[in-house]
Parts: structure tokens; sequence; C-alpha cells
């Protein structure tokens, strides 16, 4: 079953190609005591059962990235990889 903060979670990924879990702790459970292992739960959750994500590993970061099940994995680890080697 689809919950509201899981939708949050998805329309973040649909707008900007991936979501981390840090990024959907401090998005959807901010307040939240143990909000790490629940929105990694949540989003593995999202991956396994409902099959709306998956999971890619991008190694410049060395964060796991869940993009869209249906989006180009080369082009969103490429994208996250340019953006880190911008910053440095």
């Amino acid at each position: 079953m689809i919950t509201e903060r899981d939708k949050l979670l998805l329309r973040h990924v649909k707008t900007y190609g991936y979501i981390t879990i840090n990024q959907g702790r401090a998005l959807a459970y901010p307040d939240m005591k143990r909000n790490y292992e629940y929105t990694r739960c949540r989003l593995l959750r999202l991956c396994n059962t409902e099959k709306r994500l998956k999971i890619i590993r991008n190694t410049a970061s060395r964060l796991n990235l869940f993009i869209d099940i249906n989006a180009d994995a080369n082009e969103i680890n490429n994208m996250v990889t340019e953006m880190i080697l911008k910053e440095e």
C-alpha cells in the first residue's frame, strides 16, 4: 500500500530523477525518531514490493540512489557524478 509520504518520495524522484535516504528522511520524516531506518525501509519497499524504484550505487558519492524504474541508470549516475565533481 502506498502512503501519502511514499507519494511524496515518488514525486521527488519524478522531479529530480533520484533520491537518497538522507533526502527522503529530511523530506518525509523530519520529526520522527529513527527516521533514517524508516525511510530506508520505505524506499526498499518501493523497490522490492511496489516495483516503482530501483537502486543504483554512485561510486563518486558512495551513496545509493533510488531512481524511477524506467529511468536510465547510467544517465542519472553520470549526472550525479558531474554535480559532485563541480562541487570539489
